[in-house]
């Protein structure tokens, strides 16, 4: 039997810390991790829970990928993933300024 492992999230680095996208255009955020047993993966926006069935944002993969359709204005934020497990917890923070 597997000992419980704490979350990691990989360093992607097609999803840097500092992000900026046009208006209008499509981003994409990885949120790779791993653990035992396989960490739920939660994203949010300035601190708020993500509606992962939402018109504009969808959460992909099993939450490790964040996808943002057509970004406006007000997608401007910090984004956060937290994968979670019985061993503990580990987040990561991404900050996406749209340029209009």
């Amino acid at each position: 039997m597997l000992k419980p492992v704490p979350p990691t999230i990989a360093d992607v680095k097609a999803s840097p810390n500092n992000m900026s996208a046009s208006s209008g255009h499509s981003v994409v955020i990885l949120c790779t991790a791993s653990g035992h047993p396989t960490p739920t993966i939660t994203w949010f926006k300035d601190n708020v829970e993500l509606d992962a069935g939402g018109a504009d944002v969808g959460v992909l993969e099993g939450g490790q990928r964040l996808e943002i359709g057509a970004v406006e204005v007000d997608h401007t934020g910090r984004y956060r993933c937290e994968a979670t497990n019985a061993a503990g917890q580990a987040s990561r923070e991404y900050d996406l300024q749209v340029l209009g």
